[in-house]
């Protein structure tokens, strides 16, 4: 459980996620969020409540994860975008088009462009 906290705090959050990789990934995980939701539907034993409780926040850091890269991507601070996603309707149409927009090609204070064919490599980042 160590090695896993010090992965979140060191390299989870680290490094940049181009376009393609983001969607690719949000799908993935929309996708793995319904089929647990098929799987269990809310009022099971508490127990299996628990267990899918922490895979559903294992996949909230995930998309957390995914987020953060893109923004750092484009070469924008987090916190501002972050920050903003607080306001109800404008924070949902910046950050759509933040996620919309051409990341810099060339290497920004978060490190160079993402070139990672693996998707399993690239969402969880190792």
């Amino acid at each position: 459980m160590r090695n896993f906290l010090s992965h979140i705090n060191k390299g989870l959050f680290k490094g940049r996620v181009n376009r393609k990789q983001f969607f690719f990934g949000l799908f993935f995980l929309l996708l793995v969020g319904v089929i647990l939701r098929l799987i269990h539907p809310p009022g099971g034993f508490l127990l299996t409540d628990i267990f899918f409780g922490i895979i559903g926040f294992l996949i909230f850091v995930l998309y957390a994860s995914l987020i953060v890269r893109r923004i750092q991507d484009i070469g924008k601070p987090v916190l501002n975008y972050i920050i903003m996603l607080m306001i109800p309707i404008f924070g949902f149409f910046v950050l759509a088009y933040l996620f919309l927009k051409r990341g810099s090609k060339e290497s920004n204070k978060y490190g160079p462009p993402n070139t990672e064919t693996n998707f399993f490599k690239m969402l969880l980042n190792i």
